[in-house]
């Protein structure tokens, strides 16, 4: 009897003792899946050449704010091949998860699951996948030195009469799409802000595209008459025509010294006559002549481009009250777009 009390003692510890560990372990929490935690591959850089091996990385990322456990998995397909490659070339890959221990992936984190490395021997989209989960490497001639696409202006520094074009230039192995639309930023402090299409994009067919083929070029006009001084960039989309396409964003920067030596056709001159053609010569006092982006006329009609504003003003600037007669024109042909007398009374 008294070997049985023992027994008893001794197993009901071990129960104890297991009760009381269970919570800590997760074996008392409800088991998820791989479904309930997001999966990512990552590789150090997008882009290698034929022959240099890499390391793809599958990462668990919990981004909700309950604590996830998992089996342990101890077989996945683990898979990596190029897109010319018609056989893949990996296959299963069995895991040995640390002492068969459950998966944790605490709240708003990620773990390491699992990291291979490959090698290809044909240049082209490679393609890894894993649970689902894919990223996508280019790999390049061995002999490539560079960017795989690459965008490049014509000069960095402009004035408005010069000319401004955007070199592609396609280093992959693979022909590219690309179209005549592009984006046009200007900076602000530390922001870049979109610039109205109307000022760099006159005449663009939207539904235009061009192919260029692996090593070769495509130049595009870029129009910068209209833009005033400062720091812009060009944001361009190129598509790689693969079995599976994806989308390139290409970025440029430049800069825009001013308006000096801009070529309009209608001088300021011929700007100031043409708003003095219909007022009363003895009705001013004085004049103001300035091109101007100007997004709307009074009357709220959209116009959204660069316009001579000259101002005619029938008493003086600075008087207490007074009227200005201004006159919209454009700068390139002399239409008067607008004539309107703006009153004004200023308060003590």
């Amino acid at each position: 009897m008294a070997d049985s009390s023992e027994r008893i003692i001794i197993l009901s510890a071990v129960v104890l003792v297991i009760i009381v560990l269970l919570p800590n372990s997760g074996l008392m929490r409800p088991l998820g899946t791989v479904f309930d935690v997001e999966v990512e591959i990552t590789t150090s850089r997008d882009n290698y050449t034929i022959g240099e091996g890499f390391t793809a990385t599958v990462y668990f990322v919990n981004s909700g704010s309950k604590d996830v456990w998992m089996n342990p998995i101890g077989e996945v397909a683990f898979l990596g091949r190029s897109v010319n490659d018609p056989e893949p070339n990996a296959g299963y890959i069995v895991l040995d998860w640390p002492h068969a221990q459950l998966i944790h992936i605490p709240p708003k984190s990620k773990i390491s699951f699992f990291e291979r490395g490959f090698v290809s021997q044909y240049s082209g989209d490679f393609l890894i996948t894993c649970f689902g989960a894919e990223k996508t490497v280019l790999i390049l001639d061995s002999e490539f030195k560079g960017d795989p696409i690459q965008a490049k202006m014509n000069k960095h520094s402009y004035n408005n009469s010069e000319k401004a074009s955007l070199k592609i230039t396609n280093n992959t192995p693979d022909t590219i799409t690309l179209g005549e639309y592009y984006e046009m930023q200007k900076k602000k402090g530390d922001s870049w802000i979109k610039v109205p299409e109307a000022l760099y994009h006159p005449n663009i067919w939207l539904l235009y595209a061009d192919i260029v083929d692996s090593g070769a070029s495509l130049s595009q006009q870029i129009s910068i008459e209209m833009l005033e001084a400062g720091q812009y960039r060009i944001s361009k989309e190129v598509h790689s025509d693969t079995p599976r396409e994806h989308i390139d964003t290409l970025i440029v920067e430049f800069e825009i010294q001013g308006l000096v030596n801009a070529k309009y056709d209608i001088s300021v001159e011929e700007a100031v006559d043409i708003a003095v053609k219909g007022a009363d010569p003895k009705g001013w006092v004085d004049i103001d002549a300035k091109i101007q982006y100007l997004d709307k006329l009074m009357d709220g009609t959209s116009i959204e481009k660069h316009v001579w504003i000259v101002s005619l003003y029938n008493t003086p600037r600075k008087a207490n009250s007074g009227s200005v007669l201004r006159v919209i024109i454009d700068p390139h042909n002399g239409t008067v777009f607008e004539s309107e007398t703006i009153e004004w009374i200023s308060t003590p």
